[in-house]
């Protein structure tokens, strides 16, 4: 306990120097806005008063808390921040005033020389100044000097008349991963930002902003860092710079347009037509007439057949018919050597589908009803036909269907090989649907009646008008807004069946209610358990009719289907509930009198039997599932009406049901709601700096890789640290990689042919991968299981370091569809926040930067992980492809961030007690940047020696060491300083921003060009500078 005491009582003191620093700072500010005439320090600093303000409230809270824990009787008081109040008004006040009279001044004088001048680099003193107003202008027409008598010299490269037409903001569009949207996105980004003069750091921010979707998958695992711009930008240019999907989604929207109707639409069919064309020729297929072909006969064919066509295909981009065609021959030949071709036709040679074919060669046609079974019967096993069972005759109708079913026989002829809607016997003589007479319910009371020797027609009439009858006495001056509950009817609600796939990739069918009166979609949480999905927090109520509102347990995203075509897919948000509503429909429904439904794409074949409802299709998705394109079917009074969906039929409206009515009645409104303290908490959360230390609210699923990594995690004899892969799914859900990889190292050697000097340097990059044993070759060369990661390499010309870098896909799909970064936890987040470290950084007067060399490749993996971090290596195309092995944690996974953060943390937890100096760093870390700063320079020397030492103890290394103090410097090897700053390259950052240790300034560099001044372009220039301070702001000059 009093070491604690000893730890916080430390802290406590170093706060009050923060905040007697502050507060000095605060005074002479106050002291100077008090003389008649402030100097013009006064005008610099006092753009940091708000700032200073709200560091100093912070640290007063801070060491109040830290008084209590030291002694819980000490008295608290916040008279000091009335104090500061009061000086930080009065200092703003006189910084009003000054404003005013300089406007005055700039208004009266008309005759002024006004000299500007715009330097190509912004140099700005690091501390406590206010944020630079880099000169927004207008640009004049020069006017003559005998008109004005006064002379206006200005130094700027050009001066011309601003356009009375004010030009939007150029805004480059959003891209969510939909691949008909790729080219805009590109060509304008490319234009405008890839291949502008902006740093690599602005380039990562336009970049990051405009990605959502499945386009963020992409630069999963990827520390967004400036020096992995170009590892992202690259990997969204491979995957969706496909010409080859482009040129089917162009003919895909052609062929699926509405046929024209009326002259009013031909303008939208020359826009619609000219446009895809245009963007089709714009493709240069070499034969477009072949490629066209190619594409209407593709889509006739199954898409096994697609996918062994697509694997046969070498270097061709666009495929030809003539070659789809010599491929389905080939097929075809193979096909009828493993199989006759009489196994998909009669024998008339009629197709007959896959389902309907029987395992046995066609033979004679028997009039089943006399047919006997060489096996006997199946419910005695005698030597008849199961018409004629008496066991059989004494079941139920219900029983009966049982048998039939679990006996996988035709339902109508009680034959083998086919099923009831293909059967050319006589239908059911009651109802005339596709069953046997045997099989007919009639009503409920029927079904569980067994026949015996009773004849199988029989009439019940008279028992249902005696139950209609005594139903309609019964409250009869009921008035009910839905339905009268005194009927031999009930309401059907529509509902579905959708098709989903759980995380092992299993099918899983839902039963959804469709309801456009419902403002959200909602799923059960025993469904969300049955998915596997992870659930997202959600402060989200659901309010019914009353008012009644109840919270909601979170919030899930899912794939479903039609199951009736699994290629209508849809993702929707979902809130999730504990339960929705009771079984629907209420009651049976009597299904044998709605003949007109027959042959109908139902959406819920099962409609008529209460059913579990496992969710809500509510408005957000309602009109996309609608298809105008069939007719609504009507039936009798008192039947539903069956609406057309994209999920097949649904039933709406009252329906004949089998058992006497209850009175039950749903409505199935539903609106989401967040309470206002909810939104005002929310909004307070998102728009403070959060603190990393004290945010704790990790998801399940952050919680679990937290824990996997706590229960995993070893260190060997030398010191480093052993981690594991966090996988949340099963590895052997993975399929085959090797292919892919093959396929993309072939691409990589292709690239080899062309530069024999990218080749050079990406062999010595993995023979020093080698060499440090980075990468070690696989014992077992034949085994292809685990993951095969595709890499390719990134050359960054204008780096001091490392100019080439390998990276690794770890995106890459197998054949399974899934890839290793899907099935792989990211952790949680872990990054200090940039604006709060830089901050910081300005606090004291003495800095220092330093850098983690190759942090990720310090951190081994346990060798059971190795084999899925494989990779396909070779020197020169003459030799064999050989497996290699990572055994260390790698760029491009989406673990990879957190298991290096996360070791990182756990190297200063565990070593920290010995290099007490060196706990700061936790809170002044970026990735692997290290940024803070020091009250003296002893301080600095004393952190530089723990730091270094600390991070010897787990196998890291600081490199790239700077400070703007020479006494710290001297503690420092020159080999492990970054180096003299060069005013041309601006070689020194700190997180990205130009820093000068020289004269200890943020400098901004201004890209010129030899263009027309205009408002653009001079915004053009501004946006330039990357700023996270936001110190360099725009202002404008008044002429």
């Amino acid at each position: 306990m009093a070491e604690g005491g000893n730890e916080l009582a430390l802290e406590l003191k170093v706060l009050e120097l923060k905040k007697a620093q502050i507060f000095d700072c605060i005074q002479k500010l106050y002291d100077a806005s008090k003389a008649q005439k402030p100097d013009a320090s006064f005008k610099k600093k006092v753009g940091c008063v708000d700032q200073l303000f709200t560091e100093y409230t912070m640290l007063c809270e801070r060491a109040n808390v830290l008084g209590l824990k030291i002694n819980p009787e000490k008295k608290i008081s916040f008279s000091d921040l009335d104090t500061m109040q009061e000086m930080v008004s009065m200092i703003k006040y006189t910084h009003g005033l000054i404003l005013a009279a300089l406007q005055q001044q700039s208004q009266s004088a008309s005759g002024s020389k006004v000299a500007t001048e715009l330097p190509s680099v912004v140099k700005e003193p690091a501390m406590k100044l206010p944020p630079l107003e880099i000169p927004f202008f207008n640009a004049l027409q020069q006017q003559s000097q005998s008109a004005s008598g006064s002379k206006v010299a200005t130094e700027l490269p050009s001066v011309v008349k601003e356009p009375a037409m004010k030009l939007p903001p150029l805004e480059i569009p959003f891209f969510n991963g939909d691949l008909s949207k790729w080219p805009m996105f590109y060509e304008i980004f490319k234009a405008n930002v890839h291949d502008s003069q902006l740093s690599e750091a602005h380039k990562l921010q336009y970049l990051l902003s405009k990605l959502g979707g499945t386009a963020q998958n992409v630069c999963a695992g990827i520390p967004p860092t400036a020096e992995n711009y170009l590892v992202i930008f690259n990997a969204l240019v491979e995957k969706y710079q496909d010409k080859r999907n482009l040129a089917h989604i162009y003919l895909e929207k052609m062929f699926k347009f509405n046929q024209v109707k009326s002259s009013q639409q031909l303008s939208t069919f020359v826009d619609y037509f000219a446009a895809n064309v245009a963007a089709l020729e714009a493709l240069k297929i070499d034969d477009l007439g072949q490629f066209l072909l190619f594409y209407i006969a593709c889509q006739k064919l199954d898409s096994e057949s697609r996918r062994r066509f697509e694997t046969s295909l070498k270097n061709e981009e666009f495929p030809t018919f003539s070659k789809l065609l010599e491929f389905v021959k080939q097929e075809a030949k193979a096909s009828s050597r493993v199989q006759p071709l009489s196994s998909s036709t009669d024998s008339h040679g009629k197709y007959v589908p896959p389902h309907a074919r029987s395992s046995k060669p066609a033979g004679p046609k028997f009039n089943h009803s006399f047919f006997v079974n060489k096996d006997g019967c199946p419910v005695c096993q005698r030597a008849h036909v199961m018409s004629k069972c008496k066991v059989f005759l004494e079941k139920t109708p219900k029983e009966r269907y049982d048998l039939v079913k679990k006996n996988m026989l035709c339902v109508n002829c009680f034959g083998t090989g086919h099923q009831a809607y293909l059967c050319g016997e006589p239908r059911c003589s009651e109802c005339h649907l596709n069953h046997n007479t045997l099989l007919h319910f009639g009503s409920m009371e029927q079904s569980n009646k067994p026949i015996g020797k009773t004849p199988i027609k029989s009439s019940n009439s008279q028992e249902k008008a005696a139950n209609v009858k005594s139903c309609n006495t019964q409250e009869e001056v009921s008035n009910n807004i839905v339905s009268s509950v005194c009927s031999q009817s009930s309401v059907l609600l529509s509902t579905v069946k959708l098709g989903s796939t759980d995380q092992f990739g299993n099918l899983v069918k839902l039963r959804f209610l469709l309801d456009s009166g419902s403002m959200c979609n909602i799923i059960t949480d025993q469904a969300v358990e049955k998915l596997g999905l992870t659930m997202s927090p959600s402060l989200e109520n659901i309010t019914g009719i009353g008012s009644d509102s109840k919270p909601v347990r979170g919030e899930v995203k899912f794939n479903f289907h039609s199951c009736l075509d699994n290629r209508m897919n849809f993702n929707i948000r979902a809130l999730v509930v504990s339960d929705i509503v009771d079984k629907l429909p209420i009651q049976p429904v009597d299904f044998s009198v709605l003949n007109y439904l027959h042959n109908l794409p139902l959406a819920d074949n099962d409609f008529m039997n209460p059913g579990v409802i496992d969710g809500i299709l509510g408005s957000p998705i309602f009109p996309y599932l609608l298809d105008h394109t069939v007719k609504t079917v009507f039936g009798k009074k008192d039947q539903p009406v069956a609406m057309g969906t994209k999920l097949g039929y649904v039933l709406m409206g009252n329906a004949p049901i089998l058992q006497k009515p209850v009175n039950k009645q749903f409505c199935m409104f539903q609106k989401t709601s967040v309470n206002f303290d909810d939104k005002l908490s929310k909004f307070w959360e998102l728009d403070n700096v959060k603190d990393a230390l004290l945010s704790d609210k990790y998801s399940p699923d952050e919680k679990e890789c937290e824990q996997h990594y706590s229960d995993t995690v070893v260190r060997d004899e030398t010191g480093r640290y052993v981690v594991t892969l966090p996988f949340k799914e099963d590895p052997s859900e993975l399929g085959d990689s090797h292919h892919t990889a093959v396929k993309r190292f072939s691409g990589l050697e292709r690239k080899f042919k062309v530069n024999v000097e990218f080749a050079n340097q990406y062999s010595k990059a993995m023979s020093e991968m080698v060499e440090n044993g980075f990468m070690v070759k696989a014992l077992n060369q034949k085994d292809k299981s685990g993951y095969f990661i595709p890499h390719h390499a990134v050359i960054r010309p204008e780096s001091a370091s490392t100019k080439l870098r390998v990276v690794y896909d770890g995106s890459a799909k197998t054949n399974s569809g899934k890839s290793l970064n899907d099935i792989l936890h990211s952790g949680p987040t872990l990054y200090n926040e940039l604006f709060m470290i830089l901050v910081n950084f300005r606090l004291f007067p003495f800095v220092l930067i330093g850098d983690i060399t190759k942090m990720f490749l310090q951190i081994k993996m346990d060798p059971k992980d190795w084999k899925y971090q494989r990779l396909l290596w070779r020197n020169s195309p003459d030799q064999p492809l050989e497996v290699f092995e990572l055994t260390v944690v790698i760029f491009g996974l989406r673990s990879s961030p957190f298991l290096a953060q996360r070791t990182v943390k756990q190297l200063i937890h565990d070593e920290s007690k010995y290099f007490p100096r060196a706990e700061k760093i936790q809170d002044s870390l970026y990735m692997d940047d290290c940024v803070i700063s020091f009250l003296t320079e002893e301080d600095g020397k004393l952190f530089y020696h723990d730091v270094v030492n600390l991070f010897k103890k787990g196998g890291f290394t600081f490199t790239k060491w700077g400070s703007n103090s020479q006494n710290i410097l001297e503690d420092i090897p020159v080999e492990d300083q970054i180096g003299v700053w060069n005013h041309d390259s601006l070689n020194c950052k700190v997180l990205g921003i130009h820093w000068n240790g020289t004269t200890d300034n943020f400098e901004f560099r201004v890209n010129q060009k030899p263009t027309q001044c205009t408002k653009r372009s001079i915004l053009s220039s501004i946006l330039t500078m990357f700023d996270p301070l936001g110190s360099a702001s725009t202002y404008n000059i008044v002429c």
